[in-house]
């Protein structure tokens, strides 16, 4: 009896110890980096009403930017569908807080999203995205 109660308590440490090891990094991969976080106007998440345009303005705030920058990749398309190609596209390199971006070529009466992704130019795993909706009448 001894012998199987032992048995099923190192069992039990056999299957617990690996859960209990303390992770490498800062929670984004092998980065040491904060995470990066962003917020734009508009906002993430949003489905804007239709507007006029030609040319749709987007500002992109980045909180805890890497030392080594970010690479900024935004593009826009029609939401449907899903596989549709972008009607614009930019991507750059920054080192600001602030970034903006005017999104020209929205096909009128089209519902389109724009895509945001940012990645640490220093580590590929620190990466924030994010979308909104909006049209052009």
């Amino acid at each position: 009896m001894k012998k199987i109660l032992f048995g099923l308590g190192l069992l039990l440490v056999v299957i617990i110890s690996p859960a209990c090891k303390k992770k490498k990094g800062g929670g984004n991969g092998n980065c040491e980096e904060t995470l990066i976080s962003f917020v734009s106007s508009p906002p993430i998440n949003s489905t804007q009403t239709p507007a006029t345009g030609p040319n749709f303005a987007l500002e992109i705030n980045i909180s805890n930017m890497p030392a080594q920058g970010v690479s900024i990749t935004v593009s826009a398309r029609p939401e449907s569908p899903s596989n549709a190609p972008a009607f614009f596209s930019e991507s750059r390199n920054s080192n600001q807080a602030v970034n903006n971006f005017s999104i020209t070529g929205t096909p009128s009466n089209v519902a389109s999203i724009v895509e945001i992704s940012i990645t640490s130019r220093s580590c590929n795993n620190n990466k924030a995205t994010g979308s909104y909706r909006y049209s052009k009448k």
